[in-house]
């Protein structure tokens, strides 16, 4: 019987994990796009884009600390790259900017999704 009751424990706990980390990646995948959109804005309006590549900038680091415990290092790093590559970007204003700032919607999208529970990952 007691084991029974630890394993229900067990899987409650796993459960309130999953949950928690969901809600983390969701909510900071909604940051990290409003800070993206910010930067968009500036760079589209003429204005100086570097008070909003900063904040990005910030949160992602905030983010990242976080995320290297339920992610995988390797989606971390490609989008830690794109990150610091839109302070040079930042200043010339360029399409690459724009480009940088798709690649890190679409990647943290893709964390958004893999954090799902799907069937696969559940067995």
């Amino acid at each position: 019987m007691k084991r029974l009751v630890i394993s229900l424990v067990l899987m409650c706990l796993i459960v309130l994990a999953s949950a928690a980390s969901l809600h983390f990646v969701s909510s900071r995948n909604h940051e990290l796009h409003r800070c993206a959109e910010r930067v968009r804005q500036a760079a589209l309006e003429g204005e100086d884009t570097a008070p909003a590549i900063d904040k990005l900038c910030g949160e992602w680091e905030s983010c990242r600390a976080l995320l290297s415990l339920i992610e995988d290092s390797a989606t971390l790093g490609t989008i830690s790259a794109e990150v610091t590559r839109l302070r040079a970007y930042g200043e010339a204003c360029s399409e690459e900017l724009f480009a940088s700032l798709d690649s890190i919607i679409a990647q943290t999208d893709m964390l958004y999704r893999r954090s799902l529970p799907r069937l696969y990952n559940i067995f």
